[in-house]
């Protein structure tokens, strides 16, 4: 008896684990774009939630809120004072767009899960 009991127990909690989603075991993602090496009009990008419509914070630089319009895996795009920023994911590249000119800087990027 105690071997049919346990194969479908056994069974039900390997099925469970395959389907559980790592992502929601992390409690804490921080994803930040370092721009201080570089020219470029702010210091930090930093992003504690990530999706259509989080609010990030910027140092170094005013306004201090970026509202994420679009994100991807490999890109997000932003608006930062009424004027769009575009961030590679990967590579760290951030675009500014002012007044029609669009200036390309190389931040570091960095993710921190916990």
């Amino acid at each position: 008896m105690p071997l049919t009991t346990s194969f479908p127990l056994t069974a039900t909690l390997l099925l469970f684990a395959g389907l559980t989603d790592c992502q929601a075991l992390n409690r804490f993602t921080q994803e930040s774009y370092d721009c201080t090496a570089t020219a470029a009009p702010l210091g930090r990008i930093v992003f504690t939630k990530t999706s259509q419509g989080a609010v990030g914070v910027i140092e170094g630089a005013s306004p201090d809120k970026i509202t994420i319009t679009a994100i991807t895996d490999t890109q997000i795009d932003a608006d930062w004072g009424g004027e769009p920023v575009q961030i590679q994911r990967g590579t760290g590249r951030v675009l500014f767009t002012r007044n029609a000119i669009v200036s390309s800087y190389a931040c570091k990027a960095a993710q921190f899960r916990m």
